[in-house]
């Protein structure tokens, strides 16, 4: 199968065959395979409704979940299973249960909790109500009590501060996600092409200077994307504080946030714990028996 680099051009055949099938993950927008091409040497394969990516990080046989129609989908795993090293990652629930009706007794699935990707329910982070939330409000208020701030939507005047606070994070982090690598040269990326996807975020000034930037791209008419969240360094309350601005300032068709996965880091994932998840997108890889 002849695969190709990510472009532009291809961004919307790929994305009418993703919502054609409901394929609501953030995992498989077209913009978050194209802001991680490079990171994770993703490469597109694409037919006439079928599409899955080729990911040289993971291995030499190393695909995506077919996305497509059920015919297409079986044609391409059956072409795929004569090959060597053949395995999948990225499947959602429904894609394990294909592979158990269509193909009993050849993968092996498992699931990869650091890739399970956490949903949130808009109108509740916009309320904050309850004891549950508690916390959430706590930090809102600590962020507010010890400094002076300010949000503007991103735009072409500011890019060049989020550039900026990006740098700033990346200089300063010790963490790095399950396969060893950062997110910074994708989010430069995403800020490099914004406005290609749609996308929407905020800028937060901290005593008038540029600190935090939270950003995303919608992934369907419900669900809006919350890939970049980063800030120069830690204030306490002021990561909780520009994630809830950033959602206020969305449109409100958007009822569901997706803040994608946490990387198998400890505190990426407590504090998206934090934050009140009303589920997961459990997310499964598929390994030939």
């Amino acid at each position: 199968m002849e695969v190709k680099d990510l472009d532009i051009n291809d961004k919307e055949k790929f994305e009418a065959i993703r919502r054609k099938y409901d394929y609501n993950t953030a995992a498989y927008t077209f913009a978050s395979f194209y802001i991680w091409k490079d990171t994770l040497d993703f490469k597109l394969y694409m037919e006439e409704d079928l599409y899955s990516v080729w990911c040289g990080k993971y291995g030499r046989n190393a695909w995506t979940f077919p996305c497509g129609s059920e015919e297409k989908k079986i044609d391409f795993i059956h072409k795929k299973i004569k090959e060597r090293d053949f395995f999948m990652i990225y499947l959602r629930r429904e894609d394990k249960e294909f592979l158990e009706v269509h193909f009993p007794g050849i993968f092996e699935v498992e699931e990869k909790p650091e890739c399970n990707e956490y949903i949130y329910d808009r109108d509740a982070w916009e309320a904050l109500d309850g004891k549950k939330y508690a916390a959430m409000r706590n930090h809102i208020r600590r962020a507010n009590k010890d400094n002076v701030l300010r949000v503007e939507k991103i735009t072409c005047d500011n890019v060049g501060q989020v550039y900026e606070i990006i740098e700033s994070w990346d200089s300063g982090r010790e963490d790095v996600g399950s396969l060893g690598d950062t997110d910074k040269e994708a989010t430069m990326l995403l800020i490099k092409n914004y406005g290609v996807f749609e996308e929407k975020g905020i800028v937060v000034y901290v005593n008038e200077e540029p600190y935090a930037v939270v950003a995303g791209f919608p992934i369907s008419d419900l669900m809006f994307d919350m890939c970049l969240a980063k800030q120069k360094s830690i204030l306490p309350g002021l990561s909780v504080y520009a994630k809830y601005m950033f959602v206020a300032n969305l449109p409100k068709e958007y009822k569901i946030i997706n803040a994608e996965d946490d990387l198998g880091i400890e505190g990426l994932r407590n504090m998206k714990k934090q934050m009140q998840p009303i589920g997961q997108i459990e997310i499964f890889f598929a390994k030939m028996m």
